[in-house]
């Protein structure tokens, strides 16, 4: 039976690759892997590339003061009202309400 591979050797493998070679397209990552005996393919670091871009998209939002999401302090704020106003449905008319009035 043959052995299992190690999990997550090819994707730190890319990463380090990557890490060093900045501007490298896809398929020099996956020759020059191949090379040193990583098979990968094109699609994954496609992925890898992708998913790097995006934490680095959402780490400037976010040092740029944007909200991403609701956070735990607002989620809190807004269960707070539901409970305070009776509901869901009346704390959306209070909103509703408070917007006309903005």
């Amino acid at each position: 039976m043959a052995k299992k591979a190690e999990r997550g050797v090819k994707t730190q493998a890319i990463r380090d690759y990557l890490k060093a070679n900045k501007k490298a397209k896809a398929p020099e990552v996956v020759a020059a892997l191949e090379a040193n005996g990583v098979k990968v393919s094109t699609a994954m670091v496609y992925n890898l590339k992708a998913r790097h871009s995006m934490g680095k998209r959402r780490r400037k939002a976010e040092a740029d003061g944007q909200a991403i999401g609701p956070s735990i302090s607002h989620l809190l704020a807004a269960k707070k009202l539901v409970e305070e106003t009776g509901g869901v449905k009346q704390a959306q008319e209070a909103l509703a309400a408070l917007a006309k009035l903005i």
